[in-house]
Formats: structure tokens, C-alpha cells, sequence
């Protein structure tokens, strides 16, 4: 009779043990896949802004540049530059809209304090 019990709770005990450890892989796969595509998100969003910050800097040079040679000055640079990045990356001009002049004059700001 002590045998039939100790195999009844053997099998209870194993069958908990079972339950038990597919809960814990089941939470743990939801944490790691929530991880996982929160990572790929931060990733996509950094490469944006990257790319971003590499459009505008390249516009501001740019206009720098063409600015002296035809002899701009502050609004007219700006424009040229947002002409350029209209020319060059349209999907930022309607991306970002009026954010764009924003991000341009602080990309100007930096480069003034560069220098």
C-alpha cells in the first residue's frame, strides 16, 4: 500500500513540477519577446536619428557653403537648406514638417560652437 502512495505522490509532485516549470517558461518567453521587440525598436529608432542628424548636417553645410559663394545670410541659408533636403530626402520634409527648422537651427548652433 505504501508503494501505490508514494507513486501517487511521486506523480502529483511531478505533475506540479511540470505545470509549474511551463508557467515559468511561459512568463519568460513574454519578458524576453517584449525584450526583444522593444530592442528592435530602440534600434529603428536610432538608426533614424541618425540618419536624420547626418541629412541636416550635410543641408546645413551645404547651405554654408552656398551661402558664401553667393553671399546669403540667416532666412535665405535656411531656405536653401530646406530646399536641399527637399531635393535630397523628401520623406523628412514630410516627416517632420515645421520640426525641420528647429532641427536645423540647432544643428547651426552646433556647429557655431565648434568653431
Amino acid at each position: 500500500m505504501d508503494a501505490v502512495l508514494d507513486n501517487g505522490t511521486q506523480q502529483l509532485v511531478y505533475e506540479l513540477l511540470k505545470l509549474v516549470m511551463g508557467l515559468v517558461g511561459l512568463v519568460t518567453t513574454y519578458y524576453v519577446n517584449k525584450w526583444l521587440n522593444t530592442n528592435a525598436t530602440a534600434k529603428k529608432y536610432e538608426l533614424d536619428k541618425i540618419i536624420t542628424e547626418k541629412a541636416v548636417e550635410d543641408a546645413v553645410v551645404y547651405a554654408e557653403k552656398k551661402g558664401m559663394e553667393y553671399g546669403l545670410k540667416g532666412i535665405k541659408k535656411k531656405e536653401l537648406s530646406l530646399k536641399y533636403l527637399d531635393d535630397v530626402n523628401p520623406e523628412l520634409i514630410s516627416k517632420y514638417g515645421d520640426k525641420l527648422d528647429v532641427i536645423i537651427d540647432r544643428k547651426v548652433a552646433e556647429r557655431l560652437a565648434k568653431i
